[in-house]
């Protein structure tokens, strides 16, 4: 679907609120105690007997399974928030932004491009009806050039868009800054690639 279509078939919603996860101090909180957890595991793992050696070296492929925040789209399937979630900021649909917003998703793909990496989703929409339950939401990886709705679809949309994006979500408060976020990636890739034993 395009991004344009995204945009057409949204079910009736009255605001929009805007989240920026999987970078600054709540991730750097949730890799400091992933790093004292693994820390601690393979602690356990050195002295443990034969028959729980199992059990922690799968605990510590989960754990790094973990830390690799690819793909990790705001909500769950069953709409709890990722723990690295912020609020930004709220957009009534009489706001101006909202217009901006519209203006930017309804820009026609005249460009196709393909991603060549997986997406690791810094910046999300979250569209409310009137009773505040979420209606849809539109996950977006500046860095890649990736959206990504609430059933996981791919969403197309013209380059120029992430440019527009970009600096509409900086305005609401959004702290975007692609060269912090591609390093902290590459130290959270680093940390959770470590041999488990």
């Amino acid at each position: 679907m395009t991004s344009v279509e995204f945009w057409l078939r949204l079910p009736p919603f009255e605001y929009v609120t805007t989240y920026s996860f999987n970078r600054g101090p709540k991730l750097q909180r949730l890799t400091r105690t992933a790093a004292a957890l693994r820390q601690s595991l393979q602690q356990e793992l050195r002295t443990a007997r034969f028959m729980g050696q199992r059990a922690l070296r799968q605990h510590l492929q989960e754990l790094a399974q973990f830390g690799q925040r690819q793909d990790v789209p705001l909500t769950t399937a069953d709409g709890c928030f990722d723990i690295t979630a912020s609020l930004i900021a709220r957009v009534n649909r009489t706001d101006e932004a909202l217009g901006l917003l519209r203006a930017v998703i309804m820009t026609p793909v005249g460009e196709s491009l393909a991603a060549g990496c997986r997406p690791i989703f810094r910046d999300a929409l979250v569209f409310h009806d009137a009773a505040g339950r979420i209606v849809e939401t539109l996950n977006i990886c500046l860095q890649c050039r990736y959206l990504q709705n609430q059933a996981g679809e791919f969403v197309e949309a013209d380059p120029a868009v992430y440019d527009q994006l970009r600096r509409v979500l900086t305005a609401l408060g959004h702290p975007i800054n692609t060269v912090a976020d591609a390093q902290e990636a590459a130290q959270n890739a680093d940390f959770f690639s470590h041999d488990v034993g």
